[in-house]
């Protein structure tokens, strides 16, 4: 599919790609990784055409088509986003009402004999495509990216930078490309469009090669991993954690023969030494010296997952660091959340998750004070303080000031300052990194340096807004580490979820109704859920149901209202049925879509029954909201 020979690519002093060779198969799933400034990025762009590489060849197989998504793209437009979606297939789709067209002239009676020859050439055009097909396969995609209905019918100029990102992966993956290069693409994702993406690129057809700093992701998508190093590439055959077992082993057989070398090395030397300067042994020691220099160097590479942080030592705090009872949130006629209630414990790592825009940062920026609440109490505990790390860096650090001037606005103590120079080492700024200013910095480097100066402020309650935004997995890994080694409490929301699992030990769900929380980390959560929900089943068993009808039978019908409500029970017995049946064929649906390839008729298929019964279930619920507001008007009389 890609065949790349003899790629080479320096930037003054500095080789990146040096003469690189290496081909990829159109089925193949593969992760690409490296250190910061391996490459990744630049290497999707060369693929892609986007950049000329200074020597070596790139070919792509003859009639394959190669789809790319760059981390950022802008996309403006006053369409909204169904129709920008179906913008994919704008020939197609004009094609397809011309087609209706020249259909209802012929109905009517029009025997025009070029019209009738348009209108063979347009169905073996289109095959069989119809506008309905598209639109399904269009909205399957974008509900799958957490597109809702309202925001399906949204202007595209209305949304986020966010929304307008999961737009463009949406179009990418509507163009069905035989090879995708993808440059981040669950940068713009929450946890529940994650877990639909990765179901989506493992049924897929199709190969891609993408960067991803999400762990969890490449383990679940990637079943081979391309890894960058200083200008050279490697493929380890396996996901993301194979790799890491393949890449230890082979450091320890490097340092081995390091170890081996350097022995070699001090021997021959020591030889030297004592032979150079007799006049008999000068030539002998002449060519040990050119035997060294002729050897093939062995090198270690740096590893910087050894880098330990250290938080320090933080003031204990009361056994209850906070409290939040009954606190609700609108926006003006929007409802955000109401009855949030729950209680953190010293020395907690909390987890805060829920839906999309059900509003799991404006909760944190109420608790920190930087939102007002429409109701509820917010307590602090004895003796805790708080330090709060902020979802967009951007609006929070001066990009006219510099790194160490950020830092070390943020220390309390002679002590903490003291801590400056390590910790932003720790977090991968040496030496005239420290006098960069934000403004040039990336995102994960902000954010790297926001958490040195929340960790700085010596706070033994942290609350993190989504604190892996834009880092890579080194630099996970290394704040993971930290954070689960912090002597303190933790309050934080991340849609990373290798992070979720490795650090929470309670997780709070958040619904537009109220709190829940549950021990554990967010597998914990997801099958405690699961068990709910099996019990929520098991009650509504038949004899649950029998009782309910037995219970209406023997009510009192003499009065026109009696009879009314009893009506009004019947019916919306019948709708809790259909929502239940429809239910179960979305249920089954989403369980078929793993056994079809993305695109194929059976997909395409299920994703109209899957759209039929959604259609259903909103119509029942809709009709069963009425009648129970009419039954309850009714009993209160």
């Amino acid at each position: 599919m890609l065949l790349v020979n003899e790629l080479l690519l320096e930037f003054g002093q500095r080789t990146l790609f040096n003469r690189l060779s290496f081909s990829m198969q159109s089925d193949q799933k593969i992760g690409l990784v490296g250190a910061n400034g391996a490459g990744k990025s630049t290497m999707l762009k060369i693929l892609a055409g986007e950049l000329r590489p200074d020597s070596g060849t790139i070919s792509c197989e003859s009639g394959k088509k190669l789809g790319y998504l760059p981390q950022e793209v802008t996309l403006t437009s006053s369409k909204t986003v169904i129709d920008e979606a179906m913008m994919v297939w704008d020939k197609e789709v004009a094609m397809i009402a011309e087609q209706k067209e020249i259909e209802d002239k012929m109905a009517a009676g029009c025997d025009d004999m070029d019209m009738f020859d348009r209108y063979a050439d347009i169905c073996e055009a289109l095959s069989g495509s119809s506008f309905d097909e598209k639109r399904v396969e269009a909205l399957a995609i974008l509900k799958g990216l957490g597109f809702s209905d309202e925001r399906i019918a949204t202007s595209v100029d209305e949304l986020s930078l966010g929304w307008r990102m999961r737009l463009v992966l949406a179009k990418l993956l509507l163009q069905k490309a035989d090879f995708y290069l993808l440059d981040e693409p669950t940068n713009h994702l929450d946890i529940v469009a994650k877990d639909w993406f990765i179901q989506f690129l493992a049924r897929a057809p199709f190969g891609f090669l993408l960067v991803s700093h999400d762990r969890y992701f490449l383990d679940h998508v990637c079943k081979v991993i391309y890894a960058l190093e200083r200008g050279k590439g490697a493929f380890y055959y396996g996901n993301y954690s194979f790799y890491l077992k393949e890449r230890e082993a082979q450091l320890e057989r490097l340092e081995s023969d390091y170890a081996a070398q350097q022995k070699e090395i001090k021997h021959k030397m020591e030889l030297v030494y004592k032979f150079r300067a007799k006049a008999s042994k000068a030539s002998f020691a002449q060519s040990l010296l050119k035997s060294i220099d002729r050897m093939d160097k062995v090198e270690i590479p740096p590893d910087p997952t050894s880098v330990n942080i250290k938080l320090g030592t933080v003031a204990r705090a009361g056994r209850v660091v906070l409290t939040v009872d009954g606190v609700s949130k609108s926006f003006g006629d929007k409802k955000i959340f109401s009855d949030a209630s729950f209680e953190i414990n010293r020395d907690d790592k909390v987890a805060l998750v829920a839906a999309n825009g059900v509003g799991k940062s404006t909760l944190l920026h109420i608790i920190v004070d930087r939102l007002s609440r429409n109701s509820g109490t917010i307590e602090f505990g004895y003796q805790v303080t708080s330090a709060f790390f902020e979802q967009d860096q951007g609006l929070v650090l001066d990009p006219k000031r510099t790194i160490l001037e950020i830092v070390e606005e943020a220390c309390k103590t002679p002590e903490s300052r003291n801590r400056v120079r390590p910790l932003l080492g720790a977090f991968l700024f040496s030496g005239d990194d420290v006098h960069k200013k934000i403004g040039v910095l990336s995102g994960g480097e902000k954010n790297r340096v926001a958490m040195v100066k929340v960790i700085l402020q010596g706070a033994n309650f942290l609350i993190l807004d989504e604190p892996t935004n834009h880092l890579d997995i080194i630099s996970k890994e290394i704040l993971v580490e930290a954070l689960n080694e912090y002597a303190g409490t933790i309050l934080f929301v991340s849609h990373d979820r290798d992070f979720l699992d490795r650090l929470a030990t309670k997780t709070i769900e958040l619904e537009p109704t109220g709190t829940t929380m549950y021990e554990g980390n967010y597998d914990a959560f997801l099958y405690a859920k699961d068990q709910k929900q099996a019990k929520l089943v098991a009650t509504s068993k038949p004899d649950a149901k029998a009782k309910k009808e037995q219970d209406l039978k023997e009510q009192d019908l003499s009065s026109p209202e009696s009879k009314k409500t009893y009506d009004l029970s019947k019916q919306l017995q019948r709708l809790e049925r259909t929502i239940a049946k429809c239910e179960e064929d979305l249920a089954a649906c989403h369980q078929a879509y793993a056994q079809h390839a993305y695109g194929t008729p059976p997909y395409n298929e299920i994703a109209k029954k899957a759209q039929e019964a959604q259609r259903q279930l909103d119509e029942a619920w809709l009709a069963w909201e009425t009648l129970e507001h009419e039954r309850l008007q009714l009993t209160k009389k």
